[in-house]
């Protein structure tokens, strides 16, 4: 039997910070002391988190040069459906936790479409409208939480959460 996980999914940077920050709070917090074990999908190379299983994907765009776009998101693409193709054939993944980026928005259609939850947490810099992969990750999410209150007041589908 396929051992029960957990996939967190972030880029780098501040999405990444606010996903170290939300893990933090998951493993002082008794609410998710029996949880499945999480693995981390991340285009960082590294993660505070040592006992993590850190799993690499690439960057689906360039932000240096829009003709380099051109030609790393189909690779990235490739290469990301992959690395998650390989996490869901060796676990049975429960759930899917997510800060964005971009990068988050392949594997959650993926994960949405093999019937797995699907929590998105939207970047706590947004105050006024949503980013453009939340626009798209909220179609498919089963929780899209926001971190600011007037940003909840736009939809009554988002979930004020707080800051992290």
């Amino acid at each position: 039997m396929r051992k029960r996980v957990n996939l967190l999914v972030c880029g780098n940077g501040g999405h990444q910070h606010e996903m170290d920050l939300l893990y933090s709070y998951m493993l002082n917090s008794t609410r998710f002391v029996d949880a499945s074990p999480f693995i981390l999908m991340t285009t960082s190379h590294h993660s505070r988190f040592n006992h993590l299983e850190l799993i690499n994907i690439m960057e689906v765009r360039s932000k240096e040069s829009k003709i380099s776009t051109l030609f790393l998101t189909p690779i990235a693409i490739i290469v990301n459906l992959f690395q998650l193709f390989r996490v869901l054939i060796r676990y049975k993944v429960c759930g899917v936790l997510s800060t964005g980026p971009g990068v988050a928005i392949i594997p959650i259609i993926i994960c949405k479409l093999f019937r797995i939850k699907i929590v998105h947490i939207e970047s706590m810099c947004r105050f006024y409208n949503i980013s453009l992969s939340g626009r798209v990750i909220r179609l498919f999410a089963d929780k899209f939480i926001v971190q600011n209150e007037s940003l909840a007041r736009k939809c009554k589908t988002f979930i004020y959460g707080g800051r992290l």
